[in-house]
């Protein structure tokens, strides 16, 4: 592409016979206007069924009838998209209107695409792997349908007027969008009644939303995939909106300036004010904070670029202090209090070290002290012992004859014994403080009885030991101090897209008691992007992806240093930016990724064809 760009005299005839054919139209824009505008839009009922019974941490069966309204709809759009996409590509490539423009990127595009396939070839769950789990439906499919659209995008975009017309719409889409988020917030959310009810469930008058009242979802499901977008959008719009506010300011100094003239370009700062307000009040409804520092920092570089295009150092400083002032307030108060994640979080319960099932044994380690309960078939009783062998004594508790306390001060008043022989089978049951664990004697051995209703096996979890406050970020620094030791096993391929859930030690229930958190939560979802891709792809496979992001990075730092500092892809990178900052905190999602790679495309196209290949390319 592209921006302000010297061709070559057979590249501009090419051009110029291009647009004689119609290539350069709308109908080539579109597969990019949808998966930057519109994919994150639909909306619409979707019942299934999913082989679920092999993952003993689910209650649902193959047979459970489920639902969903906003994943499944946009998978399906996605995949349309690309469909679409590939039919235009091939069609301009076979009749000789479009080349592939060289890029090294290419390469790790290629890298990454082959360890995703890798990793569902060798997943243990294809099928899950293949269209995605529920809920989520982003699975192989989908994400080698981001590479492509990601690579149509670098091809097809050819001009600055068709990144403005991208943006434009994207701008639409969004205040459409914002309406919904407003409705909302203030209570009348658009999709609980009315058309809006009708959109999202068709005719089914069974089913009922299940949002909190004033909670801002938009059309993405969830709250902070609503502050994830939004940070590849704000950075965008607040540039665009600088942009024109100054370009106004400085057309209304001229000598013999014409206001009728700039009507148009006033109409469209009003529209963009509004919608900066619009997204201000969306941000607040979705009380998403992980996103925060995402957000300030693609504001940032978007403003300070224009302002350092247009030499305003007064505004520019006044960025930089407030963009300071708010980084510090901020990390003071993440970093400073006991809500780091570096500060060890403090329970009130015992400290379950471990829970381990093991033939006819369960060992509970209290406190540091270890309980043994063994089950003799033989006398259908229960021994119970210290780790050394020595037999523990217990007594009755007045209030329930059949509940044994322990006459021992490492275990009295922190852990409870009930043996429990029914129609059904002998079971175990022990109580502590807030939490009881019922084991079944079981021909196997001895396995717990979870939330779900089934008999699991319990083994000890690994953790990091890097994060010490597993309550920070609404419980993310559980889930990723446990999901850092998963690396070792998913070096060079992946369990698979979408099969977090399966990799993830969904039976770590010592460790979540003892840090106060939920027994029976299923994990799908590490609330962090690259911790995701590293289990489902590999860590070669997040090395692909930052290899791309960082050769992306690059191609901007040349096409800047050989052709002059210029707005409108410092803007998208930019968005980018913020968005990946973001990521530390969110996670891949169907709703959100397919505006990344448009954006991404749209950034690429350009800078690529003098920075991507750092060099004019010879066939044009």
């Amino acid at each position: 592409m592209i921006i302000a760009m010297k061709k070559h005299a057979p590249y501009k005839a090419k051009e110029k016979a291009n647009a004689k054919t119609g290539c350069f139209n709308l109908i080539r824009l579109l597969p990019v206007i949808a998966m930057v505008a519109v994919n994150f839009l639909p909306v619409g009922l979707y019942t299934y069924t999913m082989p679920l019974s092999q993952f003993p941490f689910l209650a649902e069966t193959d047979e459970t009838v489920l639902y969903d309204c906003f994943s499944h709809i946009k998978m399906v759009f996605l995949l349309i998209t690309a469909s679409f996409a590939a039919f235009l590509l091939s069609y301009e490539l076979l009749t000789g209107k479009r080349r592939i423009r060289k890029s090294p990127l290419y390469i790790p595009m290629a890298v990454y695409a082959l360890l995703i396939v890798l990793s569902h070839v060798f997943s243990e769950y294809r099928m899950i792997s293949l269209w995605g789990t529920f809920d989520r439906f982003e699975g192989t499919v989908t994400h080698l349908c981001y590479l492509f659209l990601l690579f149509f995008a670098m091809n097809v975009i050819d001009e600055k007027k068709d990144l403005v017309l991208i943006l434009n719409t994207l701008f639409a889409a969004v205040t459409i969008a914002s309406l919904i988020g407003v409705s909302q917030l203030f209570g009348h959310d658009l999709f609980a009644s009315g058309i809006g009810r009708w959109l999202l469930l068709g005719g089914n008058t069974s089913l009922s939303l299940d949002f909190d009242k004033g909670m801002v979802y938009q059309t993405v499901y969830n709250r902070n995939y609503v502050a994830f977008y939004l940070c590849l959008v704000v950075p965008l719009l607040t540039g665009r909106l600088l942009e024109e506010i100054l370009s106004l300011y400085a057309g209304g100094r001229s000598k013999g300036y014409d206001p009728k003239k700039d009507r148009k370009r006033i109409f469209y700062v009003i529209w963009l004010c509004i919608l900066f307000v619009l997204i201000m009040i969306n941000l607040y409804g979705a009380h998403s904070a992980g996103s925060l520092p995402g957000l300030l920092f693609g504001v940032s570089a978007a403003a300070l670029a224009v302002l350092l295009k247009e030499r305003c150092r007064l505004f520019i400083a006044l960025i930089l202090a407030g963009y300071l002032a708010a980084f510090l307030l901020l990390s003071f108060g993440v970093f400073g209090t006991r809500f780091s994640p570096f500060i060890k979080d403090i329970s009130e319960r015992p400290e379950i070290g471990e829970i381990v099932t093991e033939g006819d044994t369960v060992r509970f380690l209290v406190d540091g002290n270890l309980l043994v309960a063994t089950y003799d078939s033989t006398s259908q009783s229960f021994l119970l012992q210290r780790e050394d062998g020595t037999y523990l004594s217990t007594f009755m508790l007045p209030e329930n004859e059949y509940r044994y306390q322990f006459d021992d001060p490492d275990f009295n008043g922190k852990i409870a014994f009930t043996p429990v022989i029914t129609d059904e089978g002998t079971f175990a049951v022990f109580d502590t403080p807030g939490e009881r664990w019922t084991f079944a004697c079981t021909d196997q051995g001895i396995r717990y009885v979870n939330g779900a209703g089934n008999y699991a096996e319990l083994k000890n979890a690994e953790h990091a030991g890097i994060i010490r406050n597993y309550s920070f970020g609404s419980g993310r620094g559980y889930i990723w101090d446990t999901t850092i030791p998963l690396l070792k096993k998913y070096l060079f391929t992946g369990s698979g897209a979408d099969t977090f859930m399966t990799a993830f030690p969904q039976n770590d229930y010592a460790t979540r008691y003892s840090h106060e958190r939920s027994i029976g939560c299923v994990y799908d979802k590490p609330h962090n992007l690259y911790l995701q891709m590293a289990v489902q792809f590999g860590v070669a496979g997040l090395a692909a992806f930052l290899a791309m992001i960082v050769m992306a990075f690059i191609f901007l730092s040349r096409f800047l240093k050989n052709n002059g500092f210029t707005v409108l892809p410092v803007l998208f990178f930019a968005g980018i930016a913020g968005f990946l900052m973001a990521a530390l905190v969110n996670d891949s999602s169907v709703s959100v990724m397919p505006m990344f790679y448009g954006i991404l495309g749209c950034a690429l196209s350009s800078v690529m064809d003098r920075a991507g290949n750092g060099q004019k390319d010879k066939n044009r």
